[in-house]
This record gives structure tokens, sequence and C-alpha cells, in this order.
């Protein structure tokens, strides 16, 4: 498979990320976004950092939706095209029979390392929740996390590829590996974390969390099948004409 077909292949799987990530944007972040920049404006969040200016603000509510919508479609078209080179480098070293079982595989350690590692260590916050001071810290720690979360995943992976160990004895390495490296990274990295918000309700702050975790996973779902679907479809493609064209020959 050439790497121009590859990437045409992320990019439509990218962008069917996009649309998925922007219908739960719209049918399930936006009513909790509304209800918690409501209670920020009331001062209901007990989130104080100074001043307030409330004046007239410079964008709209409706146009930060369509900014919002429209960024989540750009940031899963480029996620797509990143998710194509990286199978087009690594795809064949992944564990699976078929493209579509090792994009799979691909998209659930994608998802792993730069969705569910640092909402783990990091959750996501809502309008009203977070310091503005601790943002270069927190900047930091999510780079930390997805590091740490990527380096042990490819340790799993290169254990898991050790062809002088029967496989259910690289099965139960790769297992420990992940769970006691998931463990170990969690616990180290979390005790840096934000810490739980005060005065603000916990049920609207966890159902962004979940709603954010939920559109992540969608995304990164929707990829995987899609890039997986497109690849298997043009390499049977490509090994028919080949075929073809040795009948012929």
């Amino acid at each position: 498979m050439s790497l121009k077909k590859t990437l045409s292949a992320g990019l439509v799987a990218g962008l069917a990320s996009g649309v998925v990530g922007a219908l739960v944007l719209w049918l399930m972040l936006e009513p909790i976004l509304a209800r918690a920049i409501a209670l920020e404006d009331t001062g209901g969040g007990h989130h104080d950092h100074g001043a307030h200016d409330y004046s007239e603000p410079l964008v709209s509510r409706a146009e930060q939706i369509v900014g919002g919508l429209v960024t989540v479609l750009v940031v899963g078209a480029l996620t797509g095209l990143a998710f194509a080179i990286v199978y087009y480098k690594l795809g064949k070293r992944l564990p699976g029979a078929h493209p579509f079982s090792r994009s799979l595989l691909l998209a659930g350690l994608g998802f792993a390392a730069f969705a569910l590692a640092p909402a783990l260590v990091l959750p996501a916050n809502p309008p009203g929740i977070g310091d503005p001071d601790t943002v270069t810290a927190r900047t930091w720690l999510y780079a930390a996390t997805v590091l740490a979360a990527v380096a042990l995943a490819a340790a799993c992976l290169a254990v898991g590829r050790i062809t002088t160990w029967p496989a259910p004895m690289r099965g139960a390495a790769v297992c420990v590996l992940a769970v006691v490296g998931a463990g170990v990274m969690l616990w180290w990295l979390a005790a840096s974390g934000a810490a739980t918000p005060e005065g603000f309700p916990a049920n609207l702050l966890w159902d962004f969390r979940i709603a954010s975790i939920v559109q992540l996973a969608l995304m990164w779902l929707t990829r995987g099948i899609v890039f997986g679907w497109l690849i298997d479809i043009r390499t049977q493609s490509t090994r028919r004409s080949m075929v073809s064209a040795r009948s012929v020959a």
C-alpha cells in the first residue's frame, strides 16, 4: 500500500471521526457546557481568581458552538493523517493477521495513550473550573503522561513480539507489564495532578468528564474502524489485481 493511498484512507477516517466527535459535542457536551457557563455567570461555581469582566464577550455563544464543531472536524482530519503515517511506518509490526485488526489495535493504543491516560491523571474540567496559574504545570504533566503511556505501549508491543517465547507466555507478560506499568505511571503522575475542584456540582462535573471521554473513545473507535476497513478493501483489491496480472501473463 502506497503512502498516498494510506494518507487518503487516514483523511477519510479522520473526517469520519471528526463528524462523530462533532455529533457528540453537539448532543452530549454542549448541554453540559451551557449549564456550566450559566453556573459560572451566576457565580455558582465558587471560583474566583480576581476581578471579573462582565462586558459583552467578543464571540457570541453561537459562534463558539460553530467554532467548536469546526475545530473537532479539523482535529479529526489531522489526527487521521497522523494515524495513517504511524500505521504506514509501523503497521506490519503490529500483531494481527489483517489490516483491519491492526488498525483497531493501533486505535486502541492511541486512545489509551492520548486520551485515557491523560483523563485519569488530569480529568477534563468544564468552564469555571481550573486555576489559570497552573496552565503551564498542567501542560507539562499532560505531556509527561502521554510520553509515559506511549513508552508503556511500545514496551508491551516489544514484549509481544518476542518470538522465542510461547504465545501464552507472551500474552501473560504483556498483561502483567501493562497492569503494573499503568499502575506505577498513574500512581506517580496522578500525585501531581489537579485536585478535585470544590464548590462545583459533582454531578455536572462528572457528566462533563464522562461525556468528554466518551467523545474521544468514539472518535478513536471510528478512526480505527473506517481506516482498517478502507485499508483492508484496498489491500484485497491490490492482491486481486496482482493475481489477475499473473494469470494474464
